[in-house]
């Protein structure tokens, strides 16, 4: 959103000051994605503390229908077909009684280009499939003072 400056921004807000307000906190160098991310755990942790939590990851491709001239900083989605990024994020549910407890930990990236070198013959921190792990390891943290942590995940996740 901050590099094509205008997307969706219009449905951000009730009028043109909290439009241009919502833009200015995107453009401040402070606000990163990681930040961002940062802050969705810190309800989470105190929500699942005593709980089994279900932990359930997933990956979303998230296309942005733009012109070539405007896609600065996306990357392929959909098969190589479409332009826009992609989102990792897992979120926690209380077993017991299927009440939200709020997201917990993820990532947000493009893809580069074309990896020349196959899937199989790289190592697993040059695979996009490491954010499998990574999301795991990083909810266990935030989920810490859990009772039990069940991570579901699709069978992507099988690797």
């Amino acid at each position: 959103m901050v590099a094509a400056s205008r997307v969706a921004l219009l449905a951000l807000g009730k009028n043109d000051s909290e439009r241009r307000g919502f833009g200015r906190f995107l453009g401040n160098p402070r606000v990163t994605v990681e930040r961002l991310i940062e802050g969705w755990s810190d309800r989470t942790a105190v929500a699942a503390a005593g709980c089994h939590v279900l932990a359930i990851q997933d990956t979303s491709e998230i296309a942005i229908p733009t012109r070539p001239e405007r896609r600065r900083g996306l990357g392929k989605v959909g098969k190589g077909k479409g332009h826009g990024l992609l989102l990792h994020a897992m979120v926690a549910v209380d077993a017991a009684t299927g009440s939200f407890l709020g997201p917990v930990t993820g990532d947000v990236w493009t893809r580069e280009g074309t990896v020349a070198v196959p899937h199989g013959k790289r190592p697993l921190e040059e695979k996009e499939s490491r954010r499998w792990l990574e999301t795991a390891q990083a909810g266990a943290a935030v989920l810490a003072r859990a009772e039990r942590i069940t991570v579901l995940a699709d069978r992507e996740c099988d690797i």
